[in-house]
């Protein structure tokens, strides 16, 4: 497997997002950095490889399974992803 881009996301992240955190709390938008952060790596890891299983990403991530598992039902349940196919040999689909 090759690795996921997080270090082009966490210099996006930390000059994007945390400098614009301000502005969107003032503007009453809401933003948790500890939700969207894992979420924004997960995409990455399955926009490279598709087929990626919770216990792989867990363990490229450093994350947990459980936290794995609860950041992809936030991410179904926005609509920006999709399981296609069975648990084994199924597929994730990146909708948005």
């Amino acid at each position: 497997m090759t690795p996921c881009c997080l270090c082009e996301r966490q210099l996006y992240i930390s000059t994007v997002h945390f400098g614009a955190l301000d502005d969107n709390v003032a503007n009453g938008y809401p933003f948790d950095v500890l939700t969207f952060v894992p979420k924004l790596y997960i995409m990455d890891c399955l926009r490279e490889h598709d087929r990626m299983s919770i216990a792989a990403m867990a363990a490229k991530l450093g994350m947990s399974q459980s936290a794995i598992a609860k950041n992809i039902k936030l991410l179904k349940e926005e609509g920006r992803l999709q399981r296609v196919g069975p648990d084994k040999g199924g597929y994730w689909r990146l909708l948005k």
